[in-house]
C-alpha cells in the first residue's frame, strides 16, 4: 500500500499497521526470570572481557581443525590445542535454519515451544545481569533489517550496542571487534561475533592471500 499510493494514504496505512501489530519479536524490555534450571543467579566473575564468537553455516568436514588433511584452520587449531582449550567431535548445531538456531543456542528456546525465548532470561541478558556491556558485532550480510522482527533478532536487539561492518565479508569483523575494544572502555565487556561463514560459495571471500597459502583449495 505504501509502495502504491505514497504520502498521506499509503503513511496512514503504515502507522495502522504500525499500531496495531502484535509483533512480539520486537519487544525490548528487559526479562526479569531466569530460566529454572538455574539454581540461582550467576555469580560475578573476575573475567572482565568474553568474546563469544559464533560460526555459521561452517562445513565442519572441511575445517582441518576437526581432522580435514589440508590446513584450512590454522588459528583455530592453534587456538584450541593451547592449555584450557578444547575440540568437541560429533556435535550438530540446534537447528538448519538460524533465525531457529540461534536462539536455541543463545537462550532456551526449544522448538516446541518459544515461551522460553520470551520468558527467560538469554545468555545476553544474563550477561548483562553480571554488569557486563554486552555487544553484537557482525557482518553486512547479517544485518537485522526492519523492526528486528526475527527471532534471533529478537536476542541481538538486547545488546547494548549492535554494530554492522560495510561489507559481507568475516574477515573484516576482526576490524570491527578491534575498534570496538580500542574506543569503549567499559569495564566488563561481553561481546557476540556472529560470523556469516559459508552461506555462498567459498570463492566470495577467497582472495590472493588464500591461494598462496592454500593453492590447491576448492573455490566451492
Amino acid at each position: 500500500m505504501r509502495n502504491c499510493y505514497p504520502a498521506v494514504l499509503g503513511n496512514l496505512s503504515y502507522i495502522w499497521v504500525s499500531y496495531t501489530s502484535t509483533d512480539i519479536h520486537s519487544n525490548t524490555h528487559e526479562i526479569e526470570k531466569f530460566n529454572e534450571s538455574i539454581l540461582l543467579p550467576p555469580n560475578n566473575t573476575d573475567n572482565k572481557l568474553i568474546v563469544f564468537i559464533i560460526g555459521e553455516s561452517s562445513f565442519v568436514n572441511r575445517h582441518s581443525s576437526y581432522g580435514y588433511h589440508k590446513q584450512t584452520t590454522p588459528f583455530m587449531t592453534d587456538i584450541f590445542s593451547q592449555n584450557g582449550g578444547c575440540i568437541i567431535p560429533n556435535t550438530y548445531s540446534a537447528a538448519a535454519f538460524t533465525q531457529d538456531s540461534i536462539p536455541m543456542t543463545l537462550s532456551f528456546n526449544t522448538p516446541e515451544s518459544d515461551d522460553n525465548l520470551f520468558n527467560n532470561k538469554s545468555i545476553i541478558e544474563m550477561a548483562k545481569f553480571n554488569h557486563y556491556k554486552t555487544y553484537w558485532l557482525a557482518s553486512a550480510g547479517q544485518a537485522i533489517q526492519e523492526t528486528f522482527d526475527t527471532k534471533f533478532a529478537f536476542i541481538a536487539r538486547k545488546n547494548d550496542v549492535v554494530s554492522f561492518n560495510e561489507d559481507h565479508l568475516d574477515t573484516t569483523l576482526s576490524l570491527l571487534l578491534e575498534e570496538t575494544l580500542q574506543k569503549d572502555y567499559s569495564p566488563k565487556k561481553f561481546i557476540f561475533v556472529h560470523l556469516s561463514g559459508s552461506h555462498k560459495p567459498y570463492k566470495g571471500g577467497y582472495d590472493e592471500i588464500d591461494k598462496q597459502a592454500l593453492p590447491d583449495a576448492e573455490e566451492i
